[in-house]
């Protein structure tokens, strides 16, 4: 998941379109101040919640249903987890620091974090159509 960061599984999530956001995020960080903004980013998602974000993302490619579905180690807005990943994506700095956060993960909380995972609609779709009929 960690190597998905080209942004292939972003295209057409959010409600904002891909250049407003970006532009959105330039813009606050010029007003903010790059080193301030990296120094926020780092404080607030853990390793644990990029891992989260990204795993969610390609699973069922809606930041929406990710705002929805996944529970990170604090509360985040759509807003803020949009933002996160395009931070991901094109923020070289803070991708690299993400990254090597996460690959320092234990292997338990890694999987955990992928158990967590919320299943996309084709996965729902195939587990309710698989013929598994109730235990009652």
């Amino acid at each position: 998941p960690v190597s998905s960061l080209d942004g292939s599984a972003g295209t057409g999530l959010l409600s904002l379109s891909d250049a407003r956001l970006k532009k959105m995020i330039r813009d606050k960080r010029k007003r903010k101040g790059r080193r301030e903004d990296t120094v926020k980013d780092l404080g607030r998602w853990k390793p644990t919640d990029d891992l989260a974000l990204i795993t969610a993302v390609e699973q069922i490619k809606d930041l929406n249903l990710v705002f929805k579905g996944v529970k990170f180690s604090c509360h985040f807005t759509l807003s803020e987890i949009q933002e996160r990943w395009y931070t991901l994506l094109y923020d070289p700095v803070i991708s690299q620091l993400a990254q090597q956060a996460m690959k320092n993960i234990p292997q338990e909380v890694y999987q955990k974090v992928m158990m967590d995972t919320p299943f996309s609609k084709e996965e729902e779709d195939i587990i309710i159509n698989c013929g598994v009929k109730s235990c009652e």
